[in-house]
């Protein structure tokens, strides 16, 4: 379970957590990080703010504001970077967490950072590897809020704790949000956006796999049939999903997907995907082998565009003499592209195909899981000198069974027994 915890004071030491340094939770990065943009850019980026302020005007702001077709064109067309943290926290949801638990992430820093574990050492060895080609990340003040966020986090939720790809996602949230924001938004996504993506099984991204693959079967027949005997589907999935796209499309591009997202919710991802594959789907056909498909969608993916965003210092700090990056497509062109040929996917039907996915896979980690024990039993001597592998396996299927059955019966007893205690409170006051 997350740990609730009281509100402290405004300013924070760490001293009690191993550290003597006093620190300030950072505002959006991406303003103390500005990336420079063309005249065009610019311009484009002022008439976006300009049409937000106007649909603020007609149909209010923050928690009251209502979700329009307008207010979908505006999402879809890519959220000004000086409102994006704002209706990031509000399309989530996080914004209702944020206000009934104030002080909350300064008490989770306190008492997180310095504390010296497994997942603290893997959150530092990956730092310095979150959007290193963006200013902000090579900076102390940005790779502090991201050693922050993402200790809190492990430290709130010891069940998922890290996730590698946690990191690119945090790394973005900072970007645009405040960094107490970004805490709730990155709980929003962890625990209900995508829920169980983010354990040591990635047990909710193996079932989007599923869900995927159940999709591409239905609306793109020959190109499923092709890259399910080449065996991309199962490859590709993890590492678009996982991050929301930010690991294989520029992050200046993918955020503009990660607005639909929090807007939408999680069958954007499906869209995006079935989109991605479609346009590349005479290329793929042709393809000989899983290496060459991987290849044409990782080319394709690269070089997806965003005209109106900050020239990033990635391709800034390349040589006079480097080729600029071949343009596959516009991002506002693949969001369209999405909308317009699957938008017909509802949060309802992914989650009927995520349940009929779940048993398979939960079975599947855990015959993987048995299978482990058994091998590692095996190699014991002593227990391989008076138990054959058939008999092993008989013996571990009947303890299974056994905590399942004694795992009904104490549910069973303590829901009697929490019935039976509020009944005496309720009825006989307590007596």
């Amino acid at each position: 379970m997350p740990r609730i915890t009281s509100p402290e004071d405004d300013r924070v030491s760490l001293a009690s957590s191993g550290s003597s340094a006093s620190w300030e939770p950072e505002a959006s990065l991406a303003a103390r990080f500005e990336l420079p943009r063309s005249p065009e850019a610019q311009e484009a980026e002022s008439k976006k703010e300009k049409a937000w302020e106007e649909h603020f005007a007609d149909y209010g702001r923050g928690l009251c504001i209502y979700r329009t077709s307008k207010a979908q064109e505006l999402v879809l067309a890519g959220i000004p970077d000086s409102l994006r943290g704002e209706l990031w926290m509000i399309y989530s949801g996080a914004i209702n967490e944020l206000e009934t638990h104030p002080g909350y992430y300064r008490r989770v820093v306190t008492e997180s950072l310095g504390r010296r574990s497994a997942t603290s050492e893997e959150i530092e060895r990956d730092l310095h590897r979150s959007l290193p080609e963006h200013p902000a990340f090579q900076s102390p003040q940005g790779i502090g809020a991201l050693r922050r966020l993402l200790n809190a986090y492990a430290w709130r939720n010891p069940a998922i704790g890290y996730c590698q790809a946690m990191n690119i996602v945090g790394s973005v949230l900072l970007l645009y949000a405040s960094e107490e924001e970004a805490f709730w938004l990155l709980v929003a996504l962890c625990e209900r956006l995508l829920p169980d993506y983010y354990n040591t099984k990635v047990v909710g991204a193996l079932i989007d796999q599923g869900v995927l693959e159940d999709l591409a079967k239905d609306h793109i027949p020959e190109l499923y049939s092709k890259l399910d005997a080449l065996g991309v589907l199962s490859m590709i999935s993890l590492s678009w999903f996982l991050t929301i796209f930010l690991s294989v499309i520029p992050f200046e591009s993918a955020v503009n997907i990660v607005d639909c997202f929090f807007y939408d919710g999680a069958k954007v991802v499906f869209q995006v995907a079935l989109a991605v594959l479609e346009a590349n789907q005479e290329r793929l056909l042709k393809c000989k082998d899983d290496g060459e498909a991987m290849m044409v969608l990782c080319d394709y993916l690269e070089n997806v565009h965003n005209p109106q965003a900050g020239i990033c210092s990635r391709a800034a700090s390349q040589a006079p003499s480097a080729q600029p990056p071949r343009i596959t497509v516009e991002i506002s062109t693949l969001v369209y592209e999405s909308y317009s040929k699957y938008g017909f996917l509802t949060s309802s039907m992914i989650e009927k195909l995520r349940l009929k996915h779940r048993l398979s896979v939960v079975q599947g980690l855990q015959d993987t899981s048995v299978k482990n024990v058994l091998r590692s039993l095996s190699l014991d001597p002593r227990i391989s000198a008076l138990l054959t592998t058939e008999e092993l396996s008989d013996l571990v299927a009947l303890i299974r069974v056994s905590c399942s059955s004694f795992m009904r019966d104490w549910d069973c007893k303590a829901e009697a027994w929490s019935s039976s205690v509020t009944f005496k409170l309720v009825f006989m006051g307590g007596t």
